[in-house]
């Protein structure tokens, strides 16, 4: 039986290493809680980035073999929109034509009014072609999808709803399924539910029906509203299909040389993580580099320890402790250490993910949830955990052997010591290197922030309210009867206390990217460019209420009515491109057909950002809505209204006033315009915060690591400054070698992190706005806060050299 050296009961040896290694990190509680601390955030840090990045970048696509899904979009960027919408016309001739694809589906946007059981309840809908649920490959959780039958003109109206509409509306009752629902007036039997994380770009549509276009809709060339995907035949790759459908757009396009149609394939991967993909690689990369600083500061800890250590482990060496008594002890150390780091880690790393949820691009949102994944929390753990095992037992190598004589008769300095601060020296250069690499990407994100949040818009955008009242046609198809609710909604409206003006649109900046129309200038004539510019209907305040300025020309009047001539404003963007040089005051353009009535330009106005905070400003037109019978597509849904205080506490009355011209109206989409310039900077937002944030814990761990190690030095050569101070060598002369040494290493790290903002250049180039990514007075910045946090973190230890005792340090040694 074998017995510990004191003679007490047996106990195991990894039970006794587990209890010396326990009393030495509670004898070090300082570098105890800080290796903790370290290892916590690096470890939760990394894995909570990394587990989105699985997540949304291995995952994402929740349908059937997705390598094999395609979308079919029209290049159309000579008018702004290279992922531009099909044509019916364009979509049936490649549905009937395609040998590449299984089938094509398409899908379009479809507004519903639900009545009856309740208050009246705008929804978002789908109309799409039986072949859609197929596609994607997707079963219902309950009952069935519609099909071929129930998908052609005149057949009996069905619905499929969406899961968080089910729950939301009817409580997940199954009994939904038979059940008729009133949509716009009209009877729609649900016959599905889809499940939970079902969607297809948008994560807020509540029910899907039966496209059912008519033979007319069909045939239409000119207006283009139809998303189109398919599915690949076994075996056919993408660049085969992409080549297809091009040749069938080149032979449409003889067939109707007046049509524009430059049709080509993007996996549906793509489409869905595509804008989403860059932001998250440059996260990784950023949390991928807080790791590895968080590695060599535990490194730089255990080294710094060691040495602490050096003169224990050489007198136990002595006494007859063998060179893999003291690794394993050591390494028990080691590991101990890295266990109580991971816990904390996770806990990090849980509430980390909390957070990172908005990082979830918009189109897979239903169906990604990051979680703790596991390949990320080894990867992390097994990291840190070779750190601290590699740099924990190193002393009991490096302080055997041949290093005992030297170790002992120096006191734990010479030849071992110096070879661990070079190390240390090697790993503080490192860690200021990527600590600035992490400045200069936050400082860029963070500008880009700034300049989109706080861009020029064109517009005011303090105390305005913003609501949606979308019109069913099937109780306003008459263009009278939607001029009369907009003129009575905004008389209450305006009589409201508090409101200094309101007016209607068709949708306020930001909301819908698109919506243009094909017009023709009076007299103007050129084959290579298409003239197609925003369409807005407007109400004569609407503009004066968002504080966009006219710039030449007179306002929209109430004067300009049904009767009178047509009118229109353009933006100054329109004006300069299609009449160049020259007063677009008085000049003219139609919309449509060529029977149509020519729109006389009454005014030019400022510019607004339409499309998005960093996309080019497009050519814009307004028309009064009172003018356009023929163009209920861009009819006034969006309400704005400016307060005289704040917006929201406005909301109650305007809905009342609304509710007073129609009872049965819904209203949606309340907010301020301030929350949608928000909205539209989110994912932004915390990108910039959080590489910001691993940039100041890079920053904050750096520090540490030049002030240890200059601490060390101190400490470490002491007597070698007794020695230069008893010689003539003055404090200043003292200061001054300490701060060099560390100024070195702050002056190496810099050059070094320099190196490495500027090789990233090409990868964050994408993401930003206003600023070039090799921006002087950001890398300027981001060498200066390095450099200046790297003095003061010298200071210190510089002082304490100062303070060194000549007799004393003399003595010592």
């Amino acid at each position: 039986m074998r017995r510990d050296q004191s003679g007490g009961p047996e106990v195991s040896a990894f039970t006794h290493d587990l209890r010396h290694a326990l009393r030495g990190l509670r004898r070090t509680p300082s570098f105890t809680a800080i290796a903790v601390l370290t290892l916590a955030l690096g470890i939760g840090g990394s894995t909570a980035v990394f587990s989105l990045a699985a997540a949304v970048l291995l995952g994402g696509v929740p349908f059937r073999q997705p390598d094999r899904l395609l979308m079919v979009w029209d290049d159309a960027s000579q008018v702004g929109f290279p992922r531009n919408d099909l044509t019916p016309a364009e979509f049936a001739t490649l549905r009937g034509a395609s040998r590449s694809f299984e089938d094509l589906a398409a899908v379009t946007e479809a507004g519903f009014v639900l009545t009856g059981g309740g208050e009246p309840e705008k929804l978002e809908g789908r109309r799409v072609t039986s072949s859609f649920f197929a596609l994607l490959g997707v079963a219902p959780q309950i009952g069935r999808v519609f099909g071929k039958d129930e998908d052609r003109p005149g057949a009996g109206r069905v619905a499929v709803l969406s899961h968080g509409f089910w729950q939301r509306r009817f409580g997940g009752d199954p009994s939904v399924l038979g059940r008729d629902l009133v949509l716009n007036g009209e009877g729609y039997r649900v016959v599905g539910v889809m499940p939970r994380g079902f969607q297809f770009l948008e994560s807020y549509v509540a029910v899907f029906v039966p496209a059912a276009f008519p033979a007319d809709e069909l045939a239409n060339r000119g207006a283009h509203y139809l998303t189109v995907f398919g599915r690949l035949h076994a075996g056919v790759t993408a660049a085969r299909a992409g080549a297809e459908v091009a040749s069938l757009a080149q032979r449409m396009v003889h067939e109707f040389p007046d049509q524009e149609f430059h049709a080509y394939v993007l996996p549906m991967r793509e489409q869905l993580l595509g804008d989403a993909r860059r932001p998250l690689v440059v996260l990784v990369l950023a949390v991928a580099s807080l790791l590895l600083i968080t590695c060599a500061n535990l490194a730089g800890l255990l080294l710094a320890r060691a040495s602490v250590r050096a003169r224990e482990l050489a007198l136990r060496t002595a006494m007859g402790a063998t060179r893999g008594r003291l690794v394993r002890q050591l390494l028990t150390e080691s590991l101990l250490l890295a266990a109580v780091g991971v816990v904390p880690g996770l806990l990090v790393a849980k509430a980390a993910l909390a957070l990172l949820q908005e990082m979830v691009p918009p189109a897979v949102v239903l169906s990604v949830h990051p979680a703790l994944d596991p390949r990320a929390v080894g990867i992390a753990v097994l990291l840190a955990t070779s750190t601290g095992v590699l740099f924990g037992i190193a002393p009991a190598w490096l302080g055997t052997g041949s290093a005992l004589e030297t170790v002992l008769r120096a006191g734990g300095r010479g030849t071992v010591a110096s070879g661990r601060q070079r190390v240390r020296s090697l790993l503080v250069v490192a860690e200021l290197a990527g600590t600035l690499v992490l400045l200069v990407t936050a400082g860029l994100f963070g500008q880009t922030l700034y300049r989109l949040r706080y861009a020029n818009l064109g517009l005011e955008p303090d105390r305005l309210l913003t609501l949606r009242t979308s019109l069913p046609a099937y109780r306003y198809a008459d263009a009278a009867r939607r001029a009369g609710f907009y003129e009575d909604v905004l008389a209450r409206v305006r009589a409201l206390p508090g409101v200094v003006t309101a007016g209607y649109t068709t949708s306020v900046p930001l909301e819908w990217k698109g919506g243009t129309n094909w017009f023709q200038p009076e007299g103007y004539v050129d084959p290579r460019r298409s003239c197609d510019a925003n369409h807005r209907q407007i109400s004569v305040d609407y503009l004066r209420t968002m504080g966009v300025p006219l710039r030449r020309g007179r306002p929209l009047g109430r004067t300009d009515g049904a009767r009178s001539q047509p009118v229109a404003l353009v933006n100054e963007t329109m004006a300069r491109q299609y009449w160049p040089g020259l007063d677009p005051v008085g000049r003219r353009f139609k919309i449509g057909e060529p029977s149509h009535p020519w729109i006389t330009i009454v005014g030019v106005v400022g510019d607004v950002r339409q499309m998005g905070l960093d996309a080019p400003v497009k050519a814009e037109m307004y028309l009064p809505y009172s003018q356009v019978a023929d163009q209920p597509w861009f009819a006034p849904r969006d309400l704005v209204v400016r307060t005289a205080g704040e917006p929201l506490q406005l909301v109650s009355a305007v809905e009342a006033a609304i509710h007073g011209v129609d009872p049965e109206q819904p209203v949606s989409n309340v907010r301020t315009f301030r929350t949608i310039l928000d909205e539209e900077v989110t994912q932004r937002r915390l990108g910039a915060v959080l590489v910001g944030c691993f940039a100041g814990l890079a920053l904050l761990l750096a520090t540490l690591g030049v002030y240890g190690l200059l601490s060390y030095f101190v400490s470490g050569h002491t007597p070698e400054i007794g020695v230069r101070m008893a010689v003539g060598a003055s404090r200043a002369d003292v200061f001054r070698l300490v701060l060099r040494k560390g100024m070195a290493l702050a002056g190496a790290g810099v050059v070094a992190g320099l190196l490495g903002a500027l090789a990233l250049a090409r990868l964050v180039s994408g993401l930003l706005y206003g600023i070039a990514p090799a921006d002087p007075t950001t890398l300027l910045a981001a060498a200066g806060l390095v450099t200046a946090v790297a003095l003061i973190a010298c200071y210190l230890p510089a002082r304490r050299a100062v303070a060194v005792d000549p007799t004393t340090a003399l003595r010592s040694e």
